[in-house]
């Protein structure tokens, strides 16, 4: 059982490694941002983060959300290179370009809230 699970996680983050960067790179292009770097990880408790510096990390296992959610988390992230904080500018950006605006993004807020943890402890 252990080596169709190992395949199954090698198969999902191949995935990742090839979807995710395709989605920063488009939102990216629509939010006029390079990201300098792209990581995947294996992270506990996060989704993703930007550096000051324009480097980006998701979490791999983001492939396993909804696509809607996966959007806002990487809308998420490339809005804090242009505003390195959660300032109601920060959210106005974010929401600017969140799948559905405002509502998508509470949306999303609400389902990683609920789900995260299933998320993160899957494969």
């Amino acid at each position: 059982m252990e080596d169709k699970q190992r395949l199954l996680k090698d198969f999902v983050h191949q995935q990742a490694k090839v979807t995710l960067p395709a989605l920063i790179d488009h939102y990216g292009r629509i939010m006029d941002q390079k990201p300098q770097k792209i990581t995947l990880r294996d992270t506990k408790s996060r989704w993703g983060s930007c550096t000051r510096q324009g480097r980006l990390m998701l979490n791999w296992r983001l492939i396993m959300a909804p696509d809607d959610i996966a959007r806002y988390v990487i809308v998420h992230e490339l809005a804090h290179m242009t505003h390195f904080n959660h300032s109601p500018a920060f959210w106005a950006h974010v929401d600017r370009f969140c799948p559905d605006g405002k509502k998508g993004r509470l949306k999303a807020e609400k389902y990683l809230r609920q789900n995260g943890i299933l998320l993160m402890r899957m494969v």
